[in-house]
């Protein structure tokens, strides 16, 4: 007579096998051992199969060279693994086409959380908006928490982020944007483009997270967007060029964390953003600037905040490059050095104040000890002693 497992042995030890099967980039990287586990465990019976499948295919990856291939195959031949996705990761070129049936086959996938999308043909300077229109069918009708943009190339009005955010407003909690460092601004788009809202309000974002550049979302026309209880706005920038939040409605926001270049004109934070805790991260591994210039620049950075008094916290951070200090103590011609001093003592009291650097090893110190001597007409240096810190 037959007994079957108890399902909840079979989801044990499936779990087991789908521990950390997926890699950063997704299915291409997945552990093949593991893989070919969970697809023989998919072969047992159905229930096996339906537990296996839902691992398997929680994050389904498809980029520009299985752009064809992996889509007609969730569309024709296997429509039914959709619904067990978690995760879906798009990333296209030019050569990427969306046919009639792309909207139908991206609607199946009904319980998505997590979507990223990136732009692989950065040769391209426009919104990749003809997949995106078709992707309008699956933000409308699932409750997205997370969403990525990356390499991104946006419109001058910020129209893209604008409609891409205003069909999953509702349940967003996370948005991260990456956009594509360029000279070139997007080539104006001849398509015709679904009106915007005149608000796109996201009640559940909580985290934001802003990388490369700053759209400029304030020179949308007739749209704004509301953010009212955000927690924690990130920004990186590695450029000098001028950027701001002006067009973001930031009124309520817990935590800023700025990393930023030093080089760079201070950012305009805009009127209303009150932060309770401000990061700032200044980079000057590169810089030559001295670093009075580097606290004035943090200073002015601080001074752009529109309600200062709401701050709670403020936390600093320079990342310094590696710094060679030097210090001689020279003695002249045939005077008896100080009985209080000590080179011993001098390292000792060196490293107690510049432990922290020291202890990263940012900062490398040497005393040196030398005597000034008149020999030939000619006042030399004779090195007494060395040590380093």
């Amino acid at each position: 007579m037959r007994q079957d497992l108890p399902v909840e042995l079979i989801q044990h030890i499936i779990s087991f096998l789908s521990d950390n099967i997926e890699g950063e980039e997704g299915l291409e990287e997945l552990d093949p051992g593991r893989t070919a586990d969970l697809a023989a465990c998919a072969l047992v019976c159905r229930s096996w199969r339906d537990i296996s499948q839902s691992c398997i295919y929680r994050t389904i990856a498809i980029n520009e060279h299985s752009w064809d291939s992996r889509f007609s195959f969730l569309h024709f031949t296997a429509p039914h693994l959709c619904k067990y996705t978690r995760e879906l990761r798009l990333s296209w070129n030019k050569g990427c086409l969306t046919p009639e049936w792309f909207a139908e086959c991206l609607a199946r996938f009904t319980n998505l959380l997590v979507l990223r999308l990136e732009n692989r043909d950065l040769r391209v300077r426009q919104p990749p908006l003809t997949p995106l229109l078709g992707i309008g069918s699956l933000l409308n009708n699932i409750p997205l928490k997370r969403l990525h943009l990356r390499e991104w190339c946006s419109c001058d009005d910020a129209y893209d982020i604008f409609h891409i955010l205003s069909m999953c407003s509702a349940s967003l909690e996370e948005f991260s944007l990456e956009v594509f460092l360029t000279s070139d601004r997007a080539q104006p788009l001849d398509q015709d483009l679904p009106v915007l809202p005149p608000v796109v309000l996201l009640p559940a974002l909580r985290k934001i997270v802003l990388l490369g550049e700053i759209p400029d979302i304030s020179q949308a026309t007739g749209t704004r967007i509301e953010i009212p209880d955000l927690e924690t706005l990130t920004i990186e920038m590695e450029g000098h060029e001028p950027w701001s939040l002006a067009g973001w409605n930031l009124n309520h926001i817990s935590q800023l964390k700025l990393t930023v270049s030093c080089e760079g004109a201070i950012p305009n934070l805009g009127p209303s953003i009150r932060p309770t805790n401000l990061t700032i991260n200044v980079s000057k591994r590169q810089s030559r600037l001295p670093y009075i210039l580097v606290v004035a620049w943090v200073e002015g950075c601080i001074s752009r905040l529109p309600f200062p008094g709401d701050l709670r916290q403020l936390t600093i951070k320079i990342a310094l490059r590696h710094i060679d200090l030097h210090i001689t103590v020279t003695v002249q011609g045939g005077a008896d050095m100080p009985q209080s001093f000590s080179m011993e003592s001098e390292i000792k009291t060196l490293k107690e104040v510049f432990a922290p650097l020291l202890g990263t090893g940012v900062l490398s110190v040497r005393l040196v000890l030398e005597r000034l001597v008149y020999s030939d007409s000619v006042w030399e240096s004779k090195l007494i002693v060395q040590a380093d810190a």
